[in-house]
Parts: C-alpha cells; structure tokens; sequence
C-alpha cells in the first residue's frame, strides 16, 4: 500500500467541482499548493481551466511533459524572491531587480 496525500488532491477537487458545477471560469486563477505537484494535479487544473499552478515542492517529470504539452505554466520551488519556471514561460514576467 502506498502513502498518498489525500489532503491536496481533495482541495483542490472541491474548489475545481464547485467552480464547474456553478460555472466559474478559471482561466484568470491559478492554483497555488505546498506540495509537490503530481501529474494528478496537473490533469485537475487542465480539466477545470486553471492556466497556472504553483508550489513550493517538487514537480513530477510527467506533470512537467504534461505541461509542455497542454500549455500549462508550472512553477515549482516557489519562494519569495525565487522560483523554477518549468512550463508557460511566456505567461512570467521578470522583475528587474535593478
């Protein structure tokens, strides 16, 4: 039996279900977590619209590919002045710190 963290996957259906379910458009969101983000949680976001998810945790090679292939703009390692830009670059906006 594997460990699963029930607990994001269920977040983020119940946001996901009831925007769906009382049609609220996504597309300007994005949906922001603390873990690590499986292809599961990329799936979610692309079914309900959401054009950008971040974390702070680790991204899954297959969510990466998925990404790159649906044009899903995934950030992981998000910290405050921080982040690695896997996915959507053209959706990100470099501050000069200048």
């Amino acid at each position: 039996m594997r460990n699963r963290d029930i607990g994001r996957h269920n977040a983020l259906d119940k946001e996901t279900g009831y925007g769906l379910k009382h049609n609220v458009d996504f597309f300007q969101d994005n949906c922001s977590l603390s873990g690590r983000l499986s292809s599961e949680m990329i799936r979610k976001c692309l079914i309900a619209n959401i054009p950008i998810i971040a974390s702070r945790g680790v991204i899954n090679p297959l969510a990466v590919r998925l990404g790159e292939q649906s044009g899903l703009t995934i950030l992981g390692f998000v910290r405050s002045q921080k982040m690695n830009i896997y996915t959507g670059i053209e959706r990100t906006r470099i501050k000069d710190s200048a």
